[in-house]
């Protein structure tokens, strides 16, 4: 008995966790719960662990790096309209918005926009403005837009672009799309 109840406590513990991001967060004082969520998307991420959510309320966040995603996690908005995650910082060199690095890890239902990449546009680190995608992940239910330079900021995307997804409007014309599959819409 004393073995079993041990066992089902460390699975418990085990379990995947849903981490919670809202505008009006706290990144010091936040815990990354439903009551205490953290503020930025950015710290959501560094403390989710494998197969972990990363939940982004409703809102409009802003990052001046991009978030890096190196583990098997999901980063989840709450509805593709209502979340954007965007790059603010100065538009000189590269302002990339998500950088997606491990197999499995997902993006879904939100809009990423406004990520900027400079450089050669065959050149894997120099393109992707908006989510550089180097690893088997998914983008699901996900509008990318306005990236700059139009040719060559969309999404340099291997593996499973998932479904529902809208490449819209970079800045001076077409997102630009590596590896696209026949499930993603490219609105010009």
């Amino acid at each position: 008995p004393m073995l079993a109840l041990g066992v089902t406590l460390i699975a418990s513990s085990l379990a995947a966790m849903t981490i919670y991001v809202a505008e009006d967060g706290n990144d010091d004082t936040g815990d990354g719960t439903v009551e205490k969520p953290y503020a930025t998307p950015k710290k959501g991420v560094a403390q989710a662990e494998t197969d972990d959510v990363v939940f982004l309320k409703n809102g409009t966040y802003t990052t001046t790096s991009h978030i890096v995603l190196d583990k098997k996690i999901t980063l989840r908005g709450e509805s593709r309209d209502g979340v954007t995650v965007k790059n603010t910082a100065a538009r000189s060199g590269t302002a990339r918005v998500i950088k997606l690095s491990k197999a499995g890890a997902r993006v879904e239902t939100m809009t990423i926009r406004d990520g900027k990449v400079s450089g050669s546009w065959c050149n894997e680190a120099d393109v992707g403005g908006n989510i550089n995608m180097t690893a088997a992940g998914v983008i699901s239910n996900c509008v990318i837009a306005a990236g700059q330079p139009a040719s060559k900021a969309g999404t340099l995307a291997e593996g499973d672009r998932g479904g529902g997804n809208i490449f819209a409007g970079a800045v001076a014309g077409k997102a630009f799309v590596i590896g696209v599959g026949e499930d993603v819409q490219v609105n010009e």
